[in-house]
Parts: C-alpha cells; structure tokens; sequence
C-alpha cells in the first residue's frame, strides 16, 4: 500500500529507512485529505514558517518568507537572496507574469522557458534548478515548463499555506496503514498477490490470481505501467510504456556519533547532495542513543551516479557534508544505506506529457491509477493520489 512509497526496519541500527525521502507541501490537497478522512494527520509534521536554509561550499544563505506575511513575504525572501539587484527584478517580473497567468510555455523545456523570459544563468542555478530538480527529477534542460509551471501555481506561488512544508514523521508504510484498513472496507484489495493475467471482453474482465480466475464488477489496477500493458496484453499500452522513459533517485541513509546539522532540512548548491533532512529533529528517534545523528539525503535525477556503488555514493555525500559544516569533521560515519531507484519517477519532459495526455482507455470496466497516468502533478504522491479521485467504486 502506498505504490512507489514505502519504508522498512532496518535491525542494525533500529531506525525506519524510507526507499525515498518526500517533503510534501499544502498543495497535496488529494493526499493530505486521505489522510484526514483516514485519520493519519497525526504522522505528519506541518511547518508553519516557510523557511529554506541553503548551503554550499562557498555561501551559505536561508530563504526567509516570515518576515511579511502572504505572497510578500515570499516576494521579500526572493528579493533578498545574494544575487544582483537587477536579475532579482527580473525574477520577481516573472514570477508576478506566472501567478497572473501572463507567461506562455507550450511545448518549451524549462530551460527554454526561464531563457525566454530573460532568467540570469546565476538565478537559474541557485534559485530555479534545484527547485525544478526537487519537483519535477529532471534536468532543467529536458524538463516540461509545463508541469513546472502547474507546480508553482498550484503551490509555492498560490498562498502560504499551499506552500506549507510537511514531513512524514513515520516510514512510509506506517503512513500507509489507515489508507490500506480504509480501502479493505470498501473493496477487495489485493496486495503483495501474484496476479498472471487480466482477461477481458465486451461483457466482463477477470483476473488470475494466485492462480485461479476470477471475475470481477471492476478491476483498478495501481501498478507500474510496464507491468500493467504485460497483464493486459495490450500492444498499445506497451508501445507508450517503451516510450514513457524514467529518472533515478538516490535515497542515502547516513548515522554518525555526534551531532552537526541543526536544520530540520535544508537544500545544498553545487554538490551531489541536494537536499538533508535531519531525521532526528523530524521525529525518528528509535535509533538515538547508538545513533546520535541520522541524516536522509535525497539526489534528484541522479542518473550520473546510478553506477556507482553503494560505499562510494555514501562517502561522496560524507566528504561533502564535512566540506560544508566544520563540526561534520570531527562526526564518525558509523553506518550508511544507499537506496538506488532506478526507476524512480517518469522523466518529466515535454515528449512524456504529450503521452500521459493522450493514454489508451483499455476497457471500460478497467482503470489505472498511478503517478504516470495523466495529471497537472508530476510523479508525485500528490499526482498519485489525484489520479484515483475520479474512479467511482
């Protein structure tokens, strides 16, 4: 339950490891209402302050909206990152013409887009790549200004609570189970079943399931797409999931003795990290007292690291972690686990969103639900969620 999301035990050092660190935002209204309607709130941290710390080897700097209230004291945070006066005035320009819906973006890359509307190659890197990285998993040069665009309208730049940062506070299996004991009571959810085949005609569909054929009023499938074309048989779906192509993530899960990070998150410029969470501060605390510090990094479209192993992408993020904080080289790495999501997400592009458009209905008895099938979210667990708003069961 849960799809692309879910978290194990890990023994040795008796914390929960998620396979993927999400940072969820207000604007996940599809998700957060199931988990009021299934009374999950409870596992979730909500920031009320919008702030982001950034760090990097040269300059360290935090967006800062507290200090006005409402759109301008996001506006105010922007205007006073370490970047010259006139760039920032463009920026903000641009940012106003995307709230009002003044901007066109049609079939353009986000690239393509920032450039033409003027966006200095300084604020591009310090301000709209890692946010595009962080929603979207896919470079900026390929990525859909599309989707993009939908993600800030919707959320950093539609008001402050559509923007409030929230983190799981439990692995996300735990976040899951409500969810899963809510379905169960409302239709015949199959998890963890080994399904060969979906049968269907004009009449009825059925499915094969541990080895017996049943027939069903209605089949929602959540599965991946390619596994979902390989059950049905259908050539076409199979044909649009050779061509829907993915991004990678990698998750690195790192404990040592001492504590140096005193963010609850925090986003870095110019390194392999792009984002920290301090999972301690956060609310995973079962690993305390032999782990003082367990940090979750998260590299976005990390296609460039996917094969290296485990050791070295762990020792990438340690020796980067302490070119950053001086208190970092006195922490011993005690232990690391490295999660390779190859698959992680669809790639985000321009190509991919004019196939998520324009899917195949298969049978009319039978739906998909997922973070591929077509939304104005990326593959997210918001997009997820809104794809199964519509199915009546």
């Amino acid at each position: 339950m849960g799809g692309r999301i879910n978290s194990r035990f890990d023994k040795l050092t008796g914390d929960s490891i998620d396979n993927g660190q999400h940072l969820l935002i207000g604007a996940y209204t599809s998700f957060l209402e199931m988990m009021s309607i299934t009374n999950s709130q409870s596992n979730l941290k909500y920031y009320d302050q919008f702030k982001i710390p950034y760090y990097s080897k040269n300059q360290n700097f935090t967006l800062d909206a507290t200090k006005i209230k409402g759109d301008l004291g996001l506006l105010k945070a922007l205007w006073d990152l370490p970047l010259p006066k006139k760039h920032l005035r463009k920026m903000l320009r641009f940012i106003i013409k995307i709230k009002l819906g003044f901007v066109r973006y049609e079939s353009l890359t986000c690239k393509e887009f920032l450039k033409k509307y003027n966006q200095n190659d300084s604020v591009i890197n310090i301000f709209w790549e890692p946010l595009i990285l962080a929603t979207l998993n896919t470079p900026v040069d390929t990525a859909s200004a599309e989707l993009f665009v939908n993600v800030l309208k919707m959320g950093f730049f539609a008001n402050s609570k559509k923007r409030q940062f929230i983190l799981p506070n439990v692995g996300l299996s735990e976040l899951m189970i409500n969810s899963q004991k809510y379905l169960d009571n409302k239709i015949n959810l199959k998890l963890k079943t080994t399904c060969t085949a979906i049968a269907y005609n004009n009449e009825k569909v059925s499915a094969k399931i541990n080895g017996v054929e049943i027939e069903y009023d209605k089949i929602i499938l959540a599965l991946p797409i390619r596994k979902s074309a390989s059950l049905l048989k259908n050539e076409m779906l199979s044909e649009i999931s050779n061509k829907l192509s993915s991004r990678a993530i990698i998750s690195v899960y790192l404990w040592y003795d001492k504590c140096f990070f005193e963010q609850d998150f925090a986003a870095f410029l110019g390194t392999n990290i792009q984002w920290v969470f301090n999972k301690r501060k956060i609310g995973f605390l079962e690993g305390f007292d032999k782990f003082p510090e367990y940090l979750s990094i998260t590299i976005s479209a990390a296609d460039s690291l996917i094969r290296k192993s485990s050791k070295e992408i762990a020792e990438i993020c340690d020796l980067e972690l302490k070119s950053i904080f001086h208190d970092a080289e006195k922490a011993k790495l005690m232990q690391f686990k490295v999660i390779k999501e190859r698959f992680a997400t669809f790639d985000a592009t321009v190509e991919n969103q004019i196939i998520r458009k324009n899917l195949p209905s298969v049978h009319p008895k039978i739906s998909f639900v997922g973070d591929w099938t077509y939304s104005d979210f990326p593959s997210t667990i918001e997009g997820a969620a809104r794809s199964g708003e519509n199915i009546k069961i």
